[in-house]
């Protein structure tokens, strides 16, 4: 724990540092030539040749996060979902930029995506993409690699090269990041059409992420052991997915936003419809209470773009058979509290930060 704590200072140093250190983005950034560290660079290319996949969480490797910076990253992310149709992010811009100066890494992160997307707020920002994704890797944190690897992909701030946008998706998925497992797991299933053994191994790599609450693995997995008939197991990663921890963990700023949504219908119709001849049988007797809650649920995530239920609350609500019910008022809080204008302009003030902005105060 000491150690972690530490880290978390460091961390909090070198994102903050980052906000002041680094010249000017222009609207193309120039290309960087970047040090790639010796672990990533020996990953095999091929999927058919990489090592056997160890799942690892990425919780043994990211410091406690500071609960006010996590949940001005929570705030943020909502905001961007709320107007992804626009180009109108300052307010998103500001709280990412706080967070991370207070070490959050996930905000840091997001801020990058932010910035690779070029929106308008992007054009005041003293930091690049590429820039992020080095200070997080030399922070030890696996989201560093996740997004090192789009760099690549896209060739942002970098030379285009898939080839290191695998490798670098590779050790992300190595190191616990669990939507860098998701993706990953998806190129052995696709590669699995030509090598078919590759398939299992992409299954234990999405296992991994959705062991770790990824929305979108957990449900995918929960679809394909139904198919296999493999009831018990399609059923506890149906629940995974509904408690949709992809977004109180910011897992990816763009991911599908009705997984979890699509998972509480799912369980609703099992409950409800439990006849072998049913396309949602899960090998369950008729529970109408379940069915009821799982509808209600989905009506609640139904009716807000990003909803965000307190750790644990779901498995309260409607734990799987054979735990017993307890009384439920039919609410869920979704939305996490956020701190308020004056505790964020202290946290900006104490980082030397514009609370206007998230950006350094000019000397």
């Amino acid at each position: 724990m000491k150690a972690l704590k530490k880290l978390s200072n460091r961390i909090s140093a070198l994102l903050f540092g980052l906000l002041f250190v680094i010249s000017h983005a222009a609207a193309e950034d120039s290309q960087k030539n970047v040090e790639i560290p010796a672990e990533v660079a020996k990953i095999p290319v091929a999927l058919k040749e990489q090592p056997p996949f160890v799942c690892t969480f990425e919780s043994a490797r990211i410091p406690k996060r500071d609960p006010d910076a996590h949940n001005l990253f929570l705030h943020a992310t909502r905001l961007y979902k709320k107007s992804i149709q626009t180009d109108e992010h300052k307010e998103t811009f500001r709280l990412y930029r706080i967070a991370a100066a207070w070490g959050h890494d996930k905000a840091a992160r997001h801020l990058a995506y932010l910035l690779i997307s070029n929106y308008r707020a992007a054009e005041d920002s003293p930091v690049k993409p590429i820039d992020i994704a080095e200070e997080l890797i030399r922070s030890g944190m696996p989201g560093g690699y996740l997004l090192m690897s789009r760099l690549f992909k896209e060739g942002h701030g970098v030379k285009k090269d898939s080839k290191l946008s695998l490798q670098f998706l590779r050790f992300a998925a190595d190191q616990g990041d669990p939507h860098a497992q998701f993706i990953l797991g998806e190129k052995f299933h696709s590669a699995s059409l030509r090598y078919p053994f590759l398939d299992e191994i992409g299954l234990e790599i999405q296992r991994c992420a959705a062991e770790q609450g990824h929305t979108q693995a957990a449900y995918d997995i929960a679809e394909r052991f139904q198919s296999e008939e493999k009831y018990s197991e399609a059923l506890r990663y149906y629940q995974i997915a509904v408690q949709a921890k992809s977004n109180a963990e910011g897992h990816d700023l763009y991911s599908r936003l009705s997984a979890e949504q699509d998972a509480a219908s799912e369980l609703q119709r099992a409950f409800n419809d439990p006849g072998s001849d049913s396309r949602s049988y899960l090998g369950l007797v008729a529970d109408k209470i379940r069915a009821v809650r799982y509808n209600k649920i989905h009506s609640i995530f139904n009716n807000d773009v990003y909803p965000i239920p307190p750790d644990g609350i779901i498995n309260q609500i409607v734990p799987l058979p054979p735990a017993k019910l307890s009384a439920w008022d039919g609410k869920i809080e979704i939305v996490p509290p956020l701190p308020s204008e004056k505790r964020i302009r202290e946290m900006a003030r104490a980082k030397g930060l514009d609370p206007q902005t998230g950006l350094p105060v000019k000397k």
